[in-house]
């Protein structure tokens, strides 16, 4: 079962999906029935014909909600996916970095809380081979220095709700680790595809180059120094598939980011962008002006975010 299937990474796993194994897919689709469902996300696969004739064959298209309880299936159709799923690969997220903190939790957290819930139905049934959690790389928050994998804390604060909803998500993950065989992977910037370059949505490092490309910061607030962490798409939807596959995978959290030293400067992304908009378009851009701005502070959480008797209802009580 395959959640955020109609994204731009969730699509790329699906093909994996199909081309590398022999399972069959489960995509969850918000919609008002099955039908509406298939049509949207055969739209969202309008660029990948081989996923759109999938539909109906290998690839069985359910209307649901991850953001309600049983994913909003009926009872009868809720059981037999639990009956029949093997592997959940959870990748639907609300990307807003700061979106009402309410309103990010419903998909954030509240979203891998319903998953869950289906995950441990499986488990209790026939047992589940992996639950794959897309997190981020950026649960550090304002964490300086080596990060571990296995580490996971607020003790250093957050630059954003995003950050935290998905810190929030990822203790549940971990919780439930006692009783299912999780896997996590922790990506930094997705962008488009390294040999092609292929973009479906444009934002992360996109949305303030579409606005310097548009002439409208002529001062940026940044060093020209600073690392960007940039990953692309193809390499992160290889990763969680092959992954979620492997047996030795279990258990485990993985960064799925560029090294340091192989990470451009933000220097080295605007020269590019100049040179491609004078190839492209001859149109010379004018170089911004860098501007270093007072650093700012992550936000410490007043109080713990997550309350796991309040958000997992789910939770069996062997596993707290």
């Amino acid at each position: 079962m395959l959640t955020g299937a109609n994204g731009f990474l969730g699509a790329q796993i699906a093909l994996r999906i199909l081309n590398n194994t022999d399972y069959i897919l489960y995509a969850i689709v918000r919609a008002r029935d099955n039908e509406a469902a298939r049509l949207r996300l055969a739209r969202a696969w309008w660029d990948w014909p081989e996923l759109v004739s999938a539909i109906g064959h290998r690839v069985i298209v359910l209307a649901g909600d991850v953001l309600v309880h049983q994913l909003g299936f009926s009872d009868k159709q809720y059981n037999e996916v639990a009956r029949s799923v093997t592997h959940i690969i959870h990748t639907a997220a609300d990307l807003r970095l700061n979106g009402p903190i309410d309103q990010l939790r419903k998909t954030n957290v509240h979203g891998t809380e319903n998953m869950l819930e289906l995950a441990f139905s499986a488990q209790n049934d026939h047992g589940i081979a992996r639950f794959a959690y897309v997190s981020t790389a950026y649960v550090a928050g304002g964490r300086t220095g080596d990060i571990k994998e296995d580490s996971l804390t607020d003790k250093y604060g957050f630059y954003s709700n995003y950050e935290i909803t998905k810190f929030e998500s990822e203790l549940l993950v971990r919780k439930a680790k006692a009783q299912l065989p999780v896997s996590i992977f922790r990506p930094s910037q997705v962008v488009g595809d390294s040999k092609t370059g292929a973009i479906k949505t444009f934002n992360t490092i996109y949305f303030p180059l579409r606005i310097y490309l548009n002439r409208k910061p002529r001062v940026l607030p940044v060093s020209p120094l600073l690392k960007v962490n940039m990953v692309p798409v193809d390499y992160v939807a290889d990763a969680i598939t092959k992954l979620t596959f492997m047996p030795e995978a279990e258990g485990f959290t993985f960064h799925l980011v560029t090294l340091f030293d192989k990470q451009p400067a933000v220097l080295d992304l605007i020269e590019f962008m100049r040179n491609w908009a004078d190839e492209r378009f001859s149109e010379r851009i004018p170089r911004p002006l860098y501007l270093l701005l007072p650093k700012v502070q992550p936000v410490k959480l007043k109080e713990s975010v997550l309350l796991m008797e309040s958000y997992a209802g789910w939770l069996r009580p062997s596993a707290l």
